[in-house]
């Protein structure tokens, strides 16, 4: 179904996920338009090969986008940004207006979660009109992402690991508590895969590692995978929640927020035979994915 595309135009190309998204879709000869809200992006999308389209969502150059496109029959679309901020409404109405049938849509297994979340609220009715759209649409909904510099999470622990002596590291209330980090290559490979099957169409997947590891085994493999010996410490949740309360009130740009405190403490696997079985999903282990991050972190260190 891929070849019946020539064109792609995406949100979010510029992002951690969506560069990767970009360079697949490029490296298959797919002419890509990205939305670029700043300077910064423009040249990220240019240098991997997409056509940036000055303009951002929240200024509704949504329109825009959709236009640059040569042959809006022969054309794709992707959503690769947060579907928490209220954009996915005014996007599936442009969408619809604009003859544009094959849709892409990123929204994030957190969804599940079961403590009460605004964002999770946005995204359930931003999936909802996907949903009840007249697109073709997929959803694809990733774990924890990982595996290259420049990820929110493994980076982190990385970075704060080779600073420290020892890996001296909070198992928050549950240390038994489950987590299914996905490669960002091979969750990329996976929204391509989607975006070119039938099958995909009207179709939602989980995407996540091939294993479920819980949050103690998880911070030990990346202990390992430095060089630093693992020493868990018991912290709990409730004594240190009023704590990032505050900061993410008073910091513009907060790096850990309150809820992802008390979601430490939730089960965040997935089951992901589903996309095994249709999209040809094969990621692999989070042994390999994080070594491979440390080698990268570390050589760009020197």
């Amino acid at each position: 179904m891929l070849e019946t595309f020539d064109e792609v135009i995406i949100v979010g190309g510029s992002g951690f996920t969506g560069q990767r998204v970009v360079k697949k879709l490029t490296e298959l000869d797919k002419k890509v338009y990205g939305l670029a809200r700043s300077s910064v992006a423009k040249n990220i999308l240019e240098a991997i090969g997409a056509v940036a389209v000055a303009g951002s969502l929240d200024e509704g150059n949504i329109g825009r986008l959709l236009s640059s496109a040569s042959n809006l029959e022969r054309t794709a679309f992707m959503y690769l940004a947060s579907m928490g901020f209220g954009h996915v409404e005014p996007v599936v109405q442009a969408l619809n207006e604009s003859g544009i049938k094959r849709a892409l849509f990123t929204s994030t297994s957190s969804i599940f979660t079961k403590i009460p979340t605004a964002s999770k609220e946005v995204r359930m009715k931003a999936e909802e009109a996907v949903k009840i759209s007249n697109l073709d649409w997929t959803i694809i909904r990733p774990t924890m992402i990982y595996g290259d510099i420049g990820d929110r999470n493994i980076e982190r622990l990385i970075k704060y690991l080779l600073k420290s002596p020892f890996g001296v590291l909070p198992a928050i209330d549950r240390g038994d508590a489950l987590q299914q980090p996905v490669h960002v290559e091979d969750l990329a490979r996976a929204m391509v895969e989607a975006l070119g099957r039938e099958k995909a169409i009207g179709q939602s997947y989980e995407i996540g590692g091939p294993e479920a590891l819980s949050l103690k085994e998880l911070f030990k493999i990346v202990c390992n995978s430095v060089g630093k010996k693992f020493i868990p410490v018991e912290v709990p949740s409730r004594a240190i929640l009023p704590i990032f309360n505050v900061y993410e009130k008073i910091s513009k740009k907060p790096r850990i927020k309150g809820e992802q405190i008390k979601r430490i403490t939730e089960d965040k696997n997935v089951s992901i035979e589903k996309a095994r079985d249709q999209l040809n999903y094969n990621p692999r282990n989070f042994q390999q994915g994080v070594t491979g991050e440390f080698i990268s972190i570390k050589s760009a260190r020197k």
